[in-house]
């Protein structure tokens, strides 16, 4: 999966002051004169940029994850976003529960590890999927009961992700209850059974008509 450059500091705050000066530049201008056929695309290329903005914050937010609360001078994480970005904690929390599914982790070694949810966090990366298409798939594994085991875990979200670059968040909300309908059926089987059959039910394609 793709990588965040580890540069130094100054290159890093550099990259960010670009971002800055990048929206001044394009806030300054007017789409007036543009065909409709051409704001329409820039539309899409903002659209795509938008959904790669969260696996910035994502790696920003794994990174004060590793902080002690109190150093950043309060008693919680949420707590210090709500009160800096001026946002619900509610919806700190939100943002700090998802970097922690799509952003990097750290082991205790420091190297640094691949998200939870890797295939979900690439699509983001990429800008392929929206902050709707995510909340289904975080729903559906919140859902998901502690039974199930890797590999199908694994399996689903690989499907999911994928139908999440095809398909808009109500169709695929359609679809994640129905692997999830999949994965819970069976409860009178076996264990074993049971995780054949789950790998079995989610390799295949979900119906989308």
């Amino acid at each position: 999966m793709s990588s965040f450059s580890f540069d130094g500091r100054d290159a890093v705050i550099a990259a960010y002051d670009d971002l800055d000066a990048a929206f001044d530049r394009v806030l300054a201008l007017s789409p007036d004169g543009l065909t409709c056929s051409e704001k329409l695309a820039l539309e899409d290329r903002m659209e795509r940029n938008l959904r790669r903005a969260p696996a910035v914050e994502h790696r920003l937010l794994s990174s004060l994850c590793e902080v002690e609360p109190e150093v950043l001078g309060g008693t919680s994480l949420a707590e210090v976003l709500a009160a800096r970005l001026r946002i619900s904690k509610k919806d700190a929390r939100g943002r700090i529960a998802q970097a922690q599914l799509l952003g990097p982790g750290r082991a205790l070694t420091g190297q640094e590890l691949a998200p939870e949810l890797p295939t979900v966090a690439q699509v983001q990366l990429q800008g392929l999927i929206g902050g709707e298409h995510v909340q289904v798939i975080e729903r559906f594994f919140a859902q998901l009961p502690d039974a199930v085991d890797e590999e199908t875990r694994e399996a689903a979200e690989g499907q999911l992700a994928e139908l999440a670059v095809g398909f808009g968040p109500v169709e695929l909300r359609q679809a994640a209850d129905r692997i999830a309908y999949l994965l819970n059926q069976d409860g009178s089987l076996s264990d074993a059974e049971r995780a054949r059959r789950r790998r079995v039910s989610v390799g295949k394609q979900v119906s989308m008509g």
